[in-house]
């Protein structure tokens, strides 16, 4: 902000509160005082947007603000959509899963060639040991889905675990996170 804007900014902000100690101390019930306030407020917002704007240097686009994210080439960019679907779900959405059921992924607008699910033991709001990981790879740039049984490396495990999606980035050898995290529980069997 130019020092020179200060001062108004400043003098506005102090009118603006003895302004609003003027409505308080009439019960909000002076016309005047009202009107004032709203006249005060409406140009202390209006300046800071103004301001806001030409402190990016956009006086001649104000279509672009500082707060704008500058996309480079670098910033990986998922365009994937993946989710999980069970056969079964409680009360509250959460899929229930046991030894041997089916889970399916459906993903929606392919842009890696492989892709995993990585379920884990979900323990103190964190993922745990490993339960299974599922790789695939995609069969085409078209919307598919990929089936797989659930057989979990620790049998006795009964509880909540955490289920993720990746996708594989071969150009930077890392796993890109699709999805949300989904919470499941596994159980005996039939509820």
């Amino acid at each position: 902000m130019r020092a020179k804007y200060l001062f108004i900014y400043i003098a506005a902000g102090i009118a603006f509160l003895a302004v609003s100690a003027w409505v308080f101390l009439t019960n909000g019930k002076n016309a005047k005082a009202l009107r004032a306030k709203y006249k005060l407020g409406g140009l202390l917002l209006t300046c800071t947007a103004m301001l806001s704007v030409a402190s990016c240097g956009q006086v001649p686009h104000p279509g672009v603000t500082c707060y704008d994210v500058a996309v480079t080439c670098y910033d990986p960019v998922v365009n994937d959509y993946a989710h999980i679907i069970a056969s079964r779900q409680d009360e509250n959405g959460i899929w229930l899963v046991s030894k041997g059921d089916s889970l399916k992924v459906l993903v929606e607008f392919p842009t890696y060639s492989r892709y995993s699910v990585v379920i884990s033991k979900f323990v103190d709001s964190k993922a745990g040991d490993l339960l299974q990981t599922e790789t695939f790879d995609a069969p085409s740039r078209d919307d598919f889905d990929h089936s797989f049984v659930f057989a979990p490396a620790d049998e006795t495990y009964r509880g909540a675990a955490l289920a993720q999606i990746f996708g594989k980035d071969e150009q930077l050898g890392e796993d890109m996170e699709l999805s949300i995290n989904y919470n499941i529980i596994i159980t005996d069997g039939e509820n």
